[in-house]
């Protein structure tokens, strides 16, 4: 299963976070600027590995491209990491270690001129498996940009959740929702993301993909996973340890991943995330502050 939680909240002063606000004034433009401060938020998409000992506790990690992340950003993952507990692993009934890869979202919001408050939202972790025990990808042509999404400036995320056949062809899709990186009434917001999710969805029912023929769920006969789409129009530029503006939108689960504890929106775009028996570790339930 996968771990989500949110684990810690700390204020802090605005000194060397202008890249932070200066995302959400970004996104917010389309909107009162008042307004826009309340509602809008910043995020940051971090991932990497994890390695856990029999007993739960963290033995190592490592974060992709650390050097991308801010300084404090860096300080205030590895205080939370080094604390973190997990359920302990099983192989065969016996206590065993794990490794994992991860994927965490922060978020940020200003609280007033002189500070914010940054928050690690949701993680989620997938075990590390060699080819044919997953789902594997064989035709995913991402989809094009909205024509009137590109004429109005819009851009975001959808997450899509896939239920895949036995030949490989999708059986239904669900748009378990949708981040915008703009702000607008709700009224434009809500035709905003219904674009984005109604052109994603047409997309990925062309997708093809190639079930696992290996391990335990080779013989499921039918598969799910969850797919980030990004829409933005700097996608050729790698943004990763950049915050960005953040209007998160309501979370409509699929019908067959009800009992899936995974949050949509702290898994990076551009992988497949298997739903329901990925065998990922679980945080246990915890809450630190400063």
């Amino acid at each position: 299963m996968l771990g989500a939680s949110t684990l810690l909240g700390k204020v802090m002063n605005r000194t060397g976070w202008m890249a932070l606000l200066l995302a959400v004034a970004g996104a917010a433009h389309a909107g009162p600027p008042m307004a826009a401060r309340k509602a809008m938020e910043a995020s940051m998409l971090v991932t990497g590995e994890i390695l856990v000992d029999a007993q739960g506790n963290v033995s190592r990690y490592e974060i992709d491209k650390r050097e991308k992340i801010p300084a404090g950003v860096q300080k205030f993952l590895d205080e939370g990491i080094a604390a973190w507990q997990f359920e302990p692993g099983t192989v065969d009934g016996r206590a065993a270690a794990a490794r994992n890869r991860m994927s965490l979202l922060l978020v940020a919001q200003p609280i007033d001129e002189e500070n914010i408050r940054m928050e690690l939202r949701s993680t989620s972790f997938f075990p590390i498996k060699p080819a044919g025990y997953e789902l594997e990808p064989v035709d995913m042509d991402p989809p094009s940009y909205p024509m009137l999404a590109a004429q109005l400036g819009v851009s975001g995320t959808v997450y899509l959740a896939l239920k895949i056949g036995a030949d490989g062809k999708v059986e239904d899709v669900v748009s378990e929702q949708v981040n915008l990186r703009n702000y607008g009434s709700a009224s434009e917001m809500n035709r905003w993301r219904s674009m984005l999710a109604h052109n994603a969805a047409a997309k990925a029912r062309q997708w093809r993909f190639r079930p696992p023929h290996q391990g335990d769920q080779a013989d499921d006969g039918t598969w799910s996973v969850r797919v980030p789409v990004a829409y933005s129009f700097d996608r050729g530029q790698d943004n990763y340890g950049r915050w960005q503006g953040y209007m998160p939108g309501p979370l409509q689960r699929a019908p067959w991943a009800t009992d899936d504890d995974v949050v949509p929106d702290a898994l990076a775009d551009g992988a497949l995330y298997p739903i329901g028996k990925s065998g990922g570790l679980r945080l246990l339930p915890q809450q630190r502050g400063s």
